[in-house]
């Protein structure tokens, strides 16, 4: 199958497979929407929130806010972030405040929440790597494919940042697609007929 890379860049990986098959393609495009691992914050501990939002309202938020995701991340590696603000002003993305110098927030301005006089938020929080397949805000990046042309399929992935390039994530689920792909003529071979 010859691919051709139409866009490489941190934010988008365009290529286009010639004489691609479609059953290829969509698997691909499953793994990357559902196996792709990336951190994400799973869980929050309050300590002082005197503002109008819930907690559970406002972990949410703070889980959905993309982090940085290094090669080097172990699967079962927990960092830890802080968040400490007053009002009045607002609170945003760049304020989560990473106790490892390699990891923080992709974005810095993205917000959280308005917080009046007199309001204060101070918590901790703990990211670790998961799939999008348990929850959403594990998900790298957005995936498609046109195949109206007969002749070749053009596969778009658009990265949420979390990776260094978004070329790392088709990387990624196609590394992952072989191990499995292994794993299973390996168990095959051991049947017996």
């Amino acid at each position: 199958m010859e691919t051709k890379i139409i866009k490489d860049d941190e934010e988008f990986f365009v290529f286009k497979l010639n004489k691609g098959e479609v059953w290829l393609t969509n698997l691909l495009r499953r793994h990357i929407l559902g196996q792709v691992s990336a951190l994400a914050i799973d869980k929050v501990t309050f300590y002082e929130n005197n503002s109008y939002m819930f907690d559970e309202y406002l972990a949410h938020r703070i889980g959905m806010v993309p982090i940085l995701t290094p090669k080097d991340v172990k699967p079962s590696e927990e960092i830890f972030f802080t968040l400490d603000v007053q009002g009045p002003g607002e609170a945003v993305s760049g304020d989560l405040k990473s106790k490892s110098k390699d990891i923080k927030t992709v974005y810095d301005n993205m917000p959280l929440i308005q917080l009046r006089e007199k309001q204060s938020i101070r918590l901790e929080c703990v990211a670790k790597m998961g799939i999008p397949k348990i929850h959403q805000k594990f998900q790298a990046g957005l995936v498609s494919y046109d195949y109206s042309n007969s002749s070749s399929i053009l596969f778009t992935v658009e990265s949420y940042k979390n990776y260094p390039m978004a070329h790392d994530i088709v990387k990624n689920a196609s590394e992952n697609i072989k191990t499995k792909i292994e794993y299973y003529l390996s168990e095959l071979d051991k049947i017996e007929v």
